[in-house]
């Protein structure tokens, strides 16, 4: 049984496909309590900011290098035999050293609350909070805010 080009070309978007997976949660927030219904507030102080800074770092030289390796062999079996290794390997490598160009930073800030009724509840967001330990703060439909 002889594996064809097309099938070859395949296997990395099939793999790919089982590598990933999304989950979605929706929250919202409203400056209009519902309807008939009175706003409720809760009030507390901050009792701890953990941030989180996460770095992502390409190597272009390693994209390369894999991509050469990967192109190489399509490009060998697509061309079965014929000198478009060398083609492949070429693409290949500038394909895997752009894709690996990553210089990327992201934030994030989980603030964890004491609320006045003894609760603690903590909130994550994306980027700086723009919350110290000790400050005071209030839980209303609009979501976490300073005093």
């Amino acid at each position: 049984m002889s594996t064809t080009p097309a099938a070859l070309l395949l296997i990395p978007a099939l793999l790919a496909t089982g590598c990933v997976g999304a989950q979605s949660t929706t929250r919202t927030w409203s400056d209009q309590p519902a309807s008939g219904q009175e706003e409720q507030v809760w009030y507390g102080r901050v009792a701890q900011v953990r941030e989180t800074v996460e770095q992502l770092r390409g190597d272009p030289a390693a994209g390369a290098l894999a991509g050469a390796v990967v192109g190489g062999v399509i490009g060998e079996v697509l061309s079965r035999g014929h000198g478009g290794g060398f083609f492949g390997a070429l693409t290949g490598a500038t394909i895997g050293a752009e894709a690996s160009r990553v210089n990327e930073t992201r934030w994030t800030q989980d603030v964890t609350v004491r609320f006045d009724d003894g609760s603690i509840r903590t909130y994550h967001y994306q980027g700086p909070a723009g919350f110290r330990v000790g400050d005071p703060v209030v839980l209303s439909s609009r979501g976490l805010s300073h005093i």
